[in-house]
């Protein structure tokens, strides 16, 4: 592995708090398991399907054909019978299809506001993880916020995925999107080198990007608390800087704290940025 430069190591650590309480803080529990198959139309051309989760995991793993297996696994937790029927009632799985498009959406108090004043006040928790097997070519726009990672699989088609408080693990992958988390490690492994630009980022993480060997690719790299490493020779791209203002009658130019490196005969522009963590562009495997 080499060492591409170094950033200077500061203390400076953000903190994001999660919303809810420690499960184990609660007195009672009730589990169940939900299990649907979704049929989307094959002629309906790109497949998507959108995940809008708050407190949870989600997982999606492609496979041939274009039906969409769903096994969803709901933790409710509170202090009182009162109130863990109350989590019962008030949140829902909201389930929408059209043509082509499957949107799942956890919807509850937590998602209205007052004002600007969220509201809150439950005593409860809902947790929902997602286990997903999705068409293979299909685009994904996955959310959730907190104690729960986003993992995609054997997917080839673009990718939205956004996280705060988890990781955010993606292999197998042959399309363009963005992978996004607060808390958390950003992976992303491609069995394909991508055709458009794609971006990884986070907070408090590293960020790892894998290619095989003959896969090429140009990145644009950013860390301010860690390195940059390569499994894979890398040649420097020149860099242009901007004149983002004018100080004492004079232009001053920045390049953003980003550095450019070319894998091979180069492509598709892959940003990584990280605040506090290692960038590594790793050698993949090849199947």
């Amino acid at each position: 592995m080499k060492k591409l430069w170094f950033f200077p190591l500061l203390a400076l650590l953000a903190a994001s708090q999660a919303p809810g309480r420690d499960a184990d803080k609660y007195k009672l529990e009730k589990k169940d398991v939900v299990e649907r198959v979704f049929r989307l139309a094959l002629e309906a051309q790109p497949l998507v399907i959108k995940v809008d989760n708050v407190l949870g995991s989600i997982t999606a793993s492609g496979a041939p054909g274009a039906q969409v297996r769903m096994t969803l696994k709901k933790t409710l937790r509170a202090d009182t019978p009162e109130w863990l029927a109350r989590a019962e009632s008030e949140v829902q799985l909201i389930i929408s299809e059209k043509e082509g498009l499957l949107e799942l959406y956890v919807d509850g108090p937590f998602r209205r506001r007052e004002g600007r004043r969220c509201i809150n006040d439950r005593e409860y928790d809902a947790r929902y993880d997602f286990e997903l097997q999705v068409p293979e070519r299909c685009d994904l726009v996955l959310k959730t916020v907190t104690d729960g990672d986003i993992t995609v699989r054997d997917v080839t088609g673009a990718f939205t995925v956004r996280n705060v408080n988890g990781h955010v693990e993606m292999s197998g992958i042959a399309g363009s999107g963005s992978g996004r988390t607060v808390n958390g490690r950003v992976r992303a492994a491609f069995r394909q080198a991508p055709a458009e630009p794609c971006e990884f980022k986070t907070v408090n993480g590293n960020i790892e990007v894998s290619l095989t060997p003959d896969q090429t690719a140009d990145f644009k790299v950013k860390t301010f608390n860690g390195g940059v490493y390569s499994d894979l020779p890398v040649s420097c791209l020149p860099f242009r800087v901007e004149a983002s203002r004018r100080e004492k009658g004079r232009f001053v130019y920045s390049g953003r704290g980003y550095r450019k490196v070319r894998v091979g005969s180069g492509g598709a522009e892959i940003t990584l940025d990280t605040l506090n963590g290692d960038i590594l562009i790793a050698a993949g495997k090849t199947n």
